[in-house]
């Protein structure tokens, strides 16, 4: 009989998030995995499976806790613009070190992993969703709109640097101010 686990499953999950979201799935070694969650590798397997398992945990963490929480005043059957630019502003000014690693699920999809894509197509169909109903506009301008802030997320990804980073939020608000009543 093994020893009893000493470990709460969705705190792993929740630790693991931010090692996958700033190094991605491919940069992610196991090795990171034990020394940021103090967990050794045959537990990990033992309670996820495989580094996927550990993957899709952390990607399910990322949705309640950060997804969830920013898209909530979008989505309320009352949202208006000004919640729209309240999510851009806050693109302005990261709050922790993986706000420089832009949106875990956009990142994502440039990995192109296995069994990612569905939760990756859903997610942007749910920002789509999101921006169409905050800007009371047409299908075809909240998709544009999401693409800007897929685009913006990338290259937040990719360092950009403070000041083409207030650039890029000053357009993303020049594209909300377009559509105000």
């Amino acid at each position: 009989m093994g020893r009893p686990k000493t470990y709460d499953r969705d705190d792993v999950a929740r630790r693991a998030m931010p090692v996958f979201w700033q190094r991605g799935y491919e940069g992610t070694k196991i090795q990171h995995l034990e020394d940021a969650l103090e967990i050794n590798r045959y537990s990990l397997f033992a309670e996820f499976g495989n580094k996927q398992g550990m993957f899709e945990a952390a990607l399910d963490t990322y949705e309640a806790d950060v997804v969830t929480p920013n898209l909530a005043p979008l989505e309320h059957e009352c949202a208006s613009p000004e919640a729209v630019v309240t999510m851009f502003e806050r693109l302005r000014f990261p709050t922790a070190e993986v706000d420089s690693a832009g949106c875990m699920l956009c990142n994502a999809s440039l990995e192109q992993l296995p069994g990612t894509q569905e939760r990756v197509t859903a997610y942007f169909e749910r920002l789509r969703s999101a921006f169409q109903n905050a800007l009371s506009v047409d299908e075809a301008s909240a998709a544009a709109t999401t693409s800007a802030v897929i685009g913006a997320y990338v290259q937040i990804r990719h360092g950009m640097s403070e000041d083409a980073r207030n650039a890029m939020v000053d357009g993303l608000l020049g594209l909300v101010d377009a559509v105000r009543p």
